[in-house]
Order: C-alpha cells, then structure tokens, then sequence
C-alpha cells in the first residue's frame, strides 16, 4: 500500500496491486471517464526525480541524453531519453530546467541506473547527482487545469514547470503530455503530500486507479517504460523518435544507431501498436498472422468504449493500421489513437 497516502486511499475505497491503487469505490468505469473526460487524481509515487547539478550540467547532459538540452531555459522542459551504446532504451525521462539543476523525472526503479550510468559516463566532469526528496502525484484528463484554476500551473507549455503553493505546500508542477489526455505532474515534499492530495480533490479531481489510468493510455497511444518499453527497445521500436530525440543536436550515447535507422526510413522489425480484439487479452498474449508469429501485447484491459483493447508491439508484416491478427482465438485489428490529446 502506498503508505504516505494510505488514509486518502482507504477512504476512497482503494484497492491495491503493487503498492498502488488499482480501483477506487467509485470503480474503474467512473475513473475512466475522469481520465478521458474529466480530471483524474493519480497517484504517481513510483515516479522519482535526479537532480544533476555543477557548472557542466546542460553540456554534459546534452552529450549523454537524446533531446536538445543546451535550448532548455530555465522553467522549460521536454523529452528524453538515456539510451545505450547499441540504442536501447536505458530510460525515458523528463528533462526540467532550472537555474542552477536539470532534475531528470523517471520511473523510480530506474534512478539507480540513470545514475550509474551518469557517473560512468562524466569522467571527471564538474557535475554531481542528488536524489530529490519528492513524492509525485498526476492530474490526468482534458479537464485537469481546472484543478489548477488560478495558479501559474494553469498556462504552462508543454513539459513547461512552475511553482505553485498550494494547501500551505510549495509544489513543482509540470504540463505533461506523459499523462493520457494531457496534464500534471506535481513533485511534493512527503508531509505535504496528504494535504495536497485531500486539496486536489476539493477542487474536483477524482480519485483514479491504475485499472483506469491503463485503459487511458492506451486509447491515447500513451507507452510508459516499465509496463510496454524495456531496456530492450529502440526509440524507433517505441515510436518515440520524434518526441523523445532532437535530430537538431550533435552526438550523444546511442546517437549512431537513431541516424542508421533514420537513414533507412526508420525501418525496424516491431513496432508498438493499438490493438482492438474481439477477446480480453493478457499482458505477454502471443499475437498471430496465421500460424506465423506476429508479436505481443503489453498493457491490456476492457475499455468501457472500445471493448477490449491493448497496446502491442506488431511485427513489419503487420504493424500498418488496418491489418487484422489473431489473439485470444479472435480478431484483432491494428488501429491508431481510438482518442486525441486535446
């Protein structure tokens, strides 16, 4: 159970898988239409944050990470990723800018990682890296500013930040479009963060559990690392290049196989897909053309709108939507985005 947040949760009626609420009271057919019509109140406490200080910071992360960070100001952020020498994925991250930090937002389990791949790759560069102490929480959906309705938070850019004070708290508050819908991630000190929780839905969040937030992001196309992408991926695999890559900078770790593949039309062996069956999948569920291999599915559920519906990585054959598979002894159709991020 997600212990900081534990009396919130119960009162809403909570259920827990992995020490985070799967479903509310309200349950997963009510959650999904906050995060798909409304403002959704998510909590995102396996989210963490590295701060990455010293006078080389924006030089030595521009080298290392796969965006622009070198035209970042501060109070602007975008996109990126930490990849390998052969491409794959180390991890996806946000990059926020400030005056004197670039904080790295990524799954917490990949923290360790980050940073150890950080340290390996400075070299006796000036920099030095802090783990933030903030618990993370999200307001996901078309509707989640009015959450933030009169506060700096409101107008901000995409992947732009801000502080904000709110319920006696000083918040970090970030647009994302990471959320399905659009919305924000809001970076809070631990004692503050029951307050804040119990304020955001004062203003008309709602509480939404996991269950919810996946049937969400697939009907957006939104892939987290960790549930649909692993170390094992390539950008192009993820479909990510043009959100997570600046083709604008110079090198940087992996930086040799994106322009290979850029070069050959982005062309790779998988890609990651919407599916829309006929039958629930499971996650891992093979996908069939026939009786050849055509991939598998990865975040699964049954879309109060859509039925059942998946996100998958679909072999070349068969990864243009339109094309028709077989999983869980039923059709299976690639499909694009079933909703747009307003």
């Amino acid at each position: 159970m997600s212990a900081l947040l534990a009396e919130q949760h119960l009162r809403s009626g909570a259920t827990f898988e992995g020490g985070l609420p799967a479903t509310y009271r309200s349950g997963v057919a009510s959650e999904y239409a906050a995060l798909t019509e409304g403002c959704g109140l998510l909590d995102l406490q396996d989210f963490g944050s590295l701060a990455v200080e010293g006078p080389e910071r924006v030089s030595f992360l521009h080298r290392i990470l796969s965006q622009d960070v070198k035209s970042l100001r501060p109070g602007e952020g975008a996109k990126g990723a930490l990849l390998d020498l052969k491409g794959h994925i180390v991890t996806l991250l946000r990059v926020l800018a400030f005056e004197k930090q670039i904080a790295l937002e990524a799954p917490a389990d990949r923290l360790a990682p980050l940073e150890a791949a950080l340290v390996h790759y400075k070299v006796g560069t000036p920099v030095r890296f802090r783990t933030e102490p903030l618990v993370f929480l999200g307001l996901g959906g078309p509707k989640a500013a009015l959450a933030l309705e009169g506060t700096p938070a409101e107008a901000l850019p995409p992947e732009g930040h801000t502080s904000v004070t709110l319920a006696g708290e000083t918040l970090r508050i970030s647009r994302t479009t990471l959320l399905p819908g659009g919305g924000f991630v809001l970076g809070v000190s631990e004692s503050g963060v029951p307050a804040v929780w119990d304020a955001l839905m004062d203003r008309g969040a709602q509480p939404a559990g996991r269950k919810a937030l996946d049937l969400a992001r697939i009907e957006y196309g939104r892939a987290w690392f960790g549930r649909d992408i692993t170390s094992q991926n390539l950008l192009h695999e993820a479909d990510l290049v043009s959100e997570y890559h600046s083709s604008q900078k110079g090198c940087y770790i992996g930086q040799e196989v994106i322009a290979r593949l850029e070069a050959r039309g982005g062309n790779v062996n998988k890609k990651l897909r919407i599916l829309r069956a006929q039958a629930p999948l499971e996650p891992q569920a093979p996908l069939l053309h026939g009786s050849e291999d055509a991939g598998f599915a990865t975040t699964t559920g049954v879309s109060p709108r859509f039925g059942p519906v998946a996100l998958a990585f679909v072999r070349r054959p068969h990864f243009e939507p339109g094309s028709v598979l077989t999983a869980a002894g039923a059709p299976a159709e690639v499909v694009g985005p079933l909703r747009e991020t307003p």
